[in-house]
């Protein structure tokens, strides 16, 4: 069979033109290339196809798909995808279950807990398989004293709200769904410092800034800085050397769906915690009208679909035309992929879900997913220190082009511009066009 694909490059929100050529590599299960596709991209899409090849004999194709400039930073932001491949006549090899079954892991907001005030710890558990893990249990102090009661909420996430003692350690006692028990060492607890807590409202999201009773001067005076789409989206100050908090709000209403990030700096401008949240605005999402002209069923039958844009909408679609007997996959799609996924590092559990309705419910939920999930587009570090990355891959700035250098032609030639005519014959179609370079004074031309 084929896989099609349409593929959307964005940059900041909308359709990219910085490169024009996306790479398209697919993979079998020993990571043996099958196909490298060049395609061209234009107004911010492009598309390709792939045979899978006969006599296949693994169970999926992975997919990795970039433009060149996205080589030069991190490549967990690279798209990747599994495609299943159903094989004819499959065997059953019962898996090897591995000896830790469930793993569970505590975040807590903002980067760190912190010793004397309240800290929302979130917490994620997953099966050895990437499957969610149902969990339930209880926090221990080093007395074996029950300081919270800890719960799954959605998808293996979850959080609970604590006031660690400095000095002080905390284990996890829970069970998965299976009955299987586990302890896991809670993270280590700072004896002083600054958190952040932010919360959802009408048009903005609040936030309240914390420090512990004793902290050094550089945390008494906090910058706050909200980026979305590595863009300044908003900036304060906050002085905490009188009062232990304070809070703010950052208004959303103007600003586009997505993932912004908020960082926390202290006066020297060295960047100490971070928090990520989901701005939905539901500004990505309207509804065609789509019917058929003409519907038959005959083998080689005429179908006309008619889908009906409104007028001040500049759109740029996708159709997929499936078996109805194979059912809907909404375990993730395109604005799940473009708004949420493609900015995150580790793995979403069915990401389509949190664009499916908009409720409170899924917000509080999709909330559990920044609170769980690592991303970190701008290394605030480096970017204070000057430290830039290095760009080893320049921009596509044209599908195809080629170059090379002439032999045997004299400097004095060369000095006075030669020029050369070259006739590209292509065998295919018969189709034959007629370009001229100018020679530079060392025999190149176009890009050698």
């Amino acid at each position: 069979e084929t896989i099609w694909c349409k593929v959307y490059v964005m940059s900041d929100g909308l359709p990219s033109d910085i490169c024009k050529t996306l790479y398209i590599d697919l993979s079998d299960a020993n990571g043996k290339t099958l196909r490298h596709i060049a395609a061209p991209v234009t107004k911010g899409s492009a598309k390709a196809q792939f045979d899978i090849p006969g006599g296949y004999k693994f169970n999926g194709i992975f997919v990795r798909a970039y433009t060149k400039w996205m080589l030069n930073f991190d490549s967990a932001f690279l798209y990747n995808k599994y495609i299943p491949v159903v094989q004819p006549d499959a065997g059953f090899t019962k898996a090897v279950e591995p000896a830790v079954k469930t793993v569970i892991n505590f975040l807590p907001e903002g980067g760190d807990a912190i010793a004397g005030i309240p800290n929302k710890i979130a917490f994620k558990a997953v099966h050895y398989n990437g499957m969610p893990a149902t969990v339930k249990g209880i926090i221990l102090n080093s007395k074996a004293e029950q300081v919270t009661e800890i719960n799954s909420l959605h998808d293996g996430m979850g959080y609970f709200i604590m006031l660690p003692v400095g000095g002080e350690t905390y284990t996890a006692k829970w069970k998965d769904e299976q009955g299987n028990s586990f302890e896991t060492v809670l993270p280590a607890i700072k004896p002083a410092g600054v958190n952040i807590e932010v919360k959802a409202a009408p048009g903005k999201k609040s936030f309240i800034i914390r420090r512990s009773p004793e902290v050094p001067p550089n945390l008494n005076h906090i910058n706050i800085v909200a980026t979305m789409q590595q863009q300044l989206v908003y900036m304060a100050s906050v002085k905490l050397d009188v009062n232990p908090a304070a809070g703010g709000a950052i208004p959303i209403e103007e600003l586009s769906s997505g993932i912004m990030q908020i960082t926390l700096f202290d006066s020297n401008w060295v960047a100490f915690a971070a928090r990520i949240t989901f701005v939905d605005n539901d500004d990505y999402r309207f509804e065609p009208e789509v019917g058929f002209s003409a519907l038959s069923a005959d083998k080689r039958g005429k179908n006309i679909l008619v889908i009906s844009i409104p007028d001040k909408i500049e759109s740029n679609l996708s159709v997929s035309v499936t078996d109805a007997g194979i059912g809907i996959d909404s375990s993730d799609n395109i604005l799940s992929r473009l708004l949420l996924t493609g900015d995150l590092k580790g793995t979403v559990y069915k990401p389509g879900y949190y664009f499916f309705a908009k409720n409170d419910t899924v917000q509080q939920n999709l909330d559990l997913v920044m609170l769980t999930n690592g991303w970190r587009r701008i290394k605030w570090d480096n970017l204070m220190n000057g430290k830039m990355p290095v760009l080893k891959y320049p921009n596509d700035v044209n599908y195809l082009s080629f170059g090379g250098k002439v032999y045997g032609v004299s400097p004095t030639e060369l000095r006075q511009g030669a020029m050369l005519m070259m006739i590209v014959d292509n065998k295919k179609d018969s189709l034959r066009q007629v370009m001229q370079s100018i020679l530079d004074e060392q025999g190149n031309f176009g890009k050698p």
